[in-house]
């Protein structure tokens, strides 16, 4: 990232879930690093947005601040916790403008018309399968946030910069062109494997991926509408929203799917299984 030029502002809107997000950007370096984060979901201005935000850097230095109307500014030390504070306080907003879909903490993926999901609590390998399977034929909606339109039954995308926690196992290597922060990896859009998925999809399957170092290869069960009800409440990000809690919605989206416990621990062997799923 560049260093930003005294006085210089520039501009960047955002559509994401039919809802349109104004980011004024002090300083072209801080403009570039949210381009690269979010800039697949870029779009041509709107007046008013829904929600905007003005952010840039502290003094020229390596702290970062974030301003929202009706929050307290936000500060950031560097680079990771800058995108860390903004996807979080985005989420949330996206949540509150958007509670008619039950948003889920998982990644998902499309393959010939039908998306597929992956939930699991942090640090089980969400985005490092997701980076696996976009190798082996199938097709980015993203790797962190799943929200799905109860009534149609379909996953809204949400295709910002993929991002990891470590490098992930070969033959799966990463771009020179990803963003290496303290504490993460950012792999923009358009340096994927595979294209994203512009629209809502319908969704297929649902798997709730475990992992296990002690275990080889890859191993699937199907698993009950009540367990999967269960699964999905836990990792349910706005169930109050919704009737019953949310237990209503996480009901009917395992009615509707078919669902899986997936031990992940050969990565090369996932996409033969989901696939196999999937179908």
């Amino acid at each position: 990232m560049r260093e930003p030029r005294a006085g210089e502002v520039k501009l960047l809107h955002l559509s994401v879930f039919d809802r349109t997000i104004g980011l004024q950007c002090e300083g072209a370096g801080v403009h570039e690093l949210l381009l690269a984060a979010y800039g697949r979901m870029a779009t041509p201005p709107v007046s008013p947005p829904d929600i905007f935000y003005s952010v840039g850097q502290v003094n020229a230095g390596p702290g970062f601040f974030i301003t929202r109307a009706g929050q307290e500014r936000l500060l950031a030390q560097d680079v990771a916790e800058f995108l860390f504070l903004f996807e979080k306080d985005l989420t949330i907003e996206l949540q509150r403008r958007r509670s008619d879909l039950f948003f889920i903490h998982a990644a998902a993926v499309e393959c010939d018309g039908k998306a597929a999901i992956m939930a699991a609590p942090s640090g089980t390998g969400k985005s490092t399968t997701t980076w696996g399977l976009l190798h082996e034929g199938f097709r980015y909606l993203s790797d962190e946030l799943a929200p799905v339109d109860l009534e149609k039954l379909a996953v809204y995308p949400y295709p910002h910069a993929l991002c990891l926690k470590s490098g992930p196992p070969s033959p799966y290597t990463l771009p020179a062109a990803t963003l290496r922060t303290s504490e993460t990896l950012h792999i923009p859009v358009k340096f994927l494997p595979a294209e994203a998925v512009m629209k809502p999809t319908p969704l297929a399957a649902l798997f709730f991926l475990n992992r296990d170092a002690s275990e080889k290869g890859c191993r699937i069960r199907q698993i009950s509408i009540g367990e999967a009800a269960a699964r999905l409440l836990a990792n349910a990000l706005n169930p109050l929203a919704h009737r019953g809690d949310g237990l209503d919605a996480a009901i009917h989206i395992a009615q509707q799917a078919r669902c899986f416990e997936l031990h992940v621990a050969e990565l090369t062997e996932v996409s033969a299984v989901v696939r196999k799923a999937l179908a």
